[in-house]
């Protein structure tokens, strides 16, 4: 299943609440390459990383 967005909406939302890459990849237990890489739509995130980021940012799974 590809989400076209994702980058884009994970981007928009990390920098509307002035939170780096490297912050962003240590609440989510990840490095800061894997954060670039869904924000470049490299790579999607697992499901799990989906809610976590999801709930971080008080946004539903499907907006993201």
């Amino acid at each position: 299943m590809y989400l076209p967005e994702i980058g884009t909406r994970l981007k928009q939302l990390r920098s509307q609440r002035n939170i780096s890459q490297i912050d962003l990849a240590r609440q989510l237990g990840v490095s800061k390459s894997v954060i670039s890489s869904y924000e470049n739509e490299i790579h999607l995130p697992p499901y799990d990383v989906l809610i976590k980021m999801a709930r971080m940012f008080g946004v539903s799974t499907d907006y993201l």
